[in-house]
C-alpha cells in the first residue's frame, strides 16, 4: 500500500465552505479503484491549511487510475473554488501492521498510566 499526503491551503475564513464542499464528493473518493482508506484533517495551529491523507492499494490505484478519472476532475472542481495554489502531494510507505500495533499498544499504556493516575489521586483525596 501507499499512503498519499495532500497538503491543502485554502482561502481565509472558508473553512465550513470547504468542509462541506469535500463532504459533498467525499463518495467520489471512497468509490474509487484502489482507495482503502482517507481522512481530511485541519492543521491544529494553521486556520487555512488541511491534510488529506488517502491510503491506496498502490500507487498505480492513485495516479493511474483515480487522477485521471471523471471522478477526480469532479473532486477536484468542488474543492479548487477553496484553493489558494496547488496541493503539494507525497506519497510514502503505508504504515505496517507492526507499526500500527506499536502506536496502539503505546496508547493502550498511556491511557492505563493516565487510569492509574487519576486513581491514585482519588484514593488520596
Amino acid at each position: 500500500m501507499i499512503t498519499e499526503l495532500a497538503f491543502l491551503r485554502i482561502s481565509p475564513h472558508a473553512n465550513a465552505g470547504f468542509e462541506a464542499a469535500f463532504a459533498s464528493v467525499e463518495p467520489l473518493l471512497a468509490d474509487a479503484e484502489g482507495h482503502v482508506w482517507h481522512r481530511l484533517v485541519a492543521a491544529a495551529d494553521r486556520d487555512d491549511e488541511y491534510l488529506l491523507e488517502v491510503d491506496w492499494r498502490d500507487l498505480a490505484a492513485h495516479t493511474e487510475a483515480f487522477e485521471p478519472s471523471s471522478a477526480h476532475t469532479q473532486f477536484m472542481a468542488a474543492l479548487e473554488p477553496f484553493l489558494v495554489d496547488e496541493p503539494a502531494v507525497y506519497h510514502v510507505p503505508t504504515a505496517t501492521r507492526r507499526d500500527e500495533r506499536r502506536l496502539k499498544a503505546r496508547a493502550y499504556l498511556a491511557d492505563r498510566l493516565a487510569l492509574l493516575a487519576l486513581s491514585s489521586f482519588v484514593f488520596v483525596i
